[in-house]
């Protein structure tokens, strides 16, 4: 079982033609990592609570040109107290299989090969 305490600022700005729009979000996140059966199971829970320190609250995009003006503005908060449940199953077990390699190089460490 892991327990991990994540701080991401990942809320950036991708320039349009006319404007801009802001992707992504910055969040803390409190998660919860259990594998089950052999590591064939993967389990995560994940929390995000609503802590404002370091985060940006609003995603904007705005276009403004001669004949068209266009301004959003979401509010992130929404996604405060947000719970995310995740499971993951592997098909394989495990096996790991190794490939011979016999192909053939030049060996250019010969003496005749040298610039002088």
């Amino acid at each position: 079982m892991r327990l991990e305490v994540d701080y991401s600022r990942s809320l950036r700005q991708v320039p349009l033609l006319q404007g801009y729009e802001q992707q992504e979000q910055d969040m803390w996140a409190v998660s919860l990592f259990k594998t089950f059966w052999h590591d064939r199971i993967n389990v995560s829970l994940t929390y995000l609570p609503p802590i404002r320190l370091g985060v940006r609250e609003y995603q904007q995009r705005a276009i403004d040109t001669d004949f068209y003006k266009e301004h959003q503005r979401l509010n992130l908060k929404t996604y405060d107290n947000l719970i995310l449940l995740r499971v993951g199953f592997r098909l394989n077990n495990n096996k790991r299989f190794k490939v011979k390699n016999q192909s053939k190089f030049d060996d250019e460490k010969n003496k005749d090969r040298g610039l002088l």
